[in-house]
C-alpha cells in the first residue's frame, strides 16, 4: 500500500482546491488534476505556465494519504501497456474509471514519434517507442481522476510558495532531445502549420502569402518553434485558437 507523501504542483496561481482539468487538451492520463513528487519538476511546469500564460510561477504542496477505497492505476515500466494507456488518454481521448493514475510523462522521442504517427493516421509501434522511453522518460506524476480523489490531498499553504519570475521561455530548464526527434517536431511544426493556414486564411478572407508572412513574426510562432517548452505538444485547435487570438486583437 502506498505511504503517505509530500506531492507538488506547479502553476501561476495558488490551487487550494483541487478540480478535474485538461478536459480537452493533450495530457498523458486524461482529465484530472497534475501533480508529482518531483518539486524541480513542478516548479518547471510552474514557470512553464506563467511564461505562456502569463502571471507567477506557484509551487503548490499537499500531503497524499492514500486510501484503499480509492481504484487506483499504478505503471511501474515505461512499457507497451503504459504507451497504449497514453495513447487512449492523450490522442483517443478514451474515457477511464479509475480514481487516480501514476506512473510516468511520455516526453521527447517517444512522444514525438507518437504524435507524427497520429497525426499520419497511424497507431503508433509501442515496442519500438519504449526503447525511446526507457531512457528519456523519467518524470513521474500522479493523476487525481474523480472528485472523491481529492479527498487524500491536504493543501499545505504555509509550505506553498511562489518562485523567481521566469518569463522568458529560454530561461526554462531545457528538455533533452534526440536529433531525430527535433527532425520529428519540425514536421509536425510544419504539418500545424498548414492546419493554421488553411483554417483562419478561409475564415478571414486573407492571402495566404499575407498570412504567413504575419504568422512567423507572431508571438504564437515564437513559442511554437521553442522545442523546450514543447508548445508543439498543444491540439491543433488550441493553436489555431491563439493565432485566431493574436490576430484578432491586432
Amino acid at each position: 500500500m502506498d505511504k503517505t507523501e509530500i506531492l507538488y504542483h506547479g502553476s501561476n496561481r495558488l490551487v487550494r482546491t483541487p478540480k478535474i482539468v485538461n478536459r480537452n487538451n493533450d495530457v498523458d492520463f486524461g482529465p484530472g488534476f497534475y501533480a508529482t513528487k518531483n518539486e524541480k519538476q513542478a516548479s518547471s511546469w510552474a514557470r512553464i505556465k506563467a511564461a505562456s500564460d502569463y502571471g507567477v510561477p506557484i509551487l503548490n504542496v499537499y500531503r497524499y494519504e492514500p486510501d484503499q477505497n480509492m481504484k487506483i492505476l499504478k505503471f511501474g515500466n515505461r512499457d507497451e501497456n503504459w504507451l497504449d494507456f497514453v495513447y487512449q488518454s492523450r490522442f483517443l481521448k478514451t474515457p477511464h474509471d479509475y480514481d487516480i493514475v501514476r506512473g510516468y510523462c511520455i516526453q521527447g522521442t517517444a512522444l514525438c514519434k507518437m504524435k507524427l504517427a497520429v497525426k499520419l493516421g497511424f497507431k503508433p509501434n509501442f515496442a519500438d517507442l519504449a526503447k525511446y522511453a526507457a531512457s528519456e522518460c523519467t518524470c513521474e506524476q500522479t493523476v487525481f481522476c474523480s472528485v472523491p480523489s481529492f479527498t487524500t490531498l491536504t493543501f499545505l499553504e504555509e509550505q506553498s510558495r511562489s518562485l523567481e519570475s521566469k518569463k522568458n521561455f529560454s530561461q526554462i530548464a531545457p528538455i533533452e532531445y534526440s536529433q531525430e526527434a527535433i527532425e520529428i517536431i519540425r514536421e509536425l511544426i510544419q504539418m500545424t502549420i498548414s492546419t493554421v493556414a488553411e483554417q483562419l486564411v478561409i475564415k478571414y478572407h486573407l492571402s495566404e502569402k499575407f498570412f504567413l508572412e504575419w504568422l512567423y513574426q507572431s508571438h504564437v510562432y515564437a513559442k511554437l518553434i521553442d522545442i523546450p517548452l514543447e508548445y508543439w505538444g498543444l491540439a491543433d485547435e488550441d493553436i489555431v485558437a491563439d493565432v485566431e487570438h493574436e490576430l484578432v486583437g491586432e
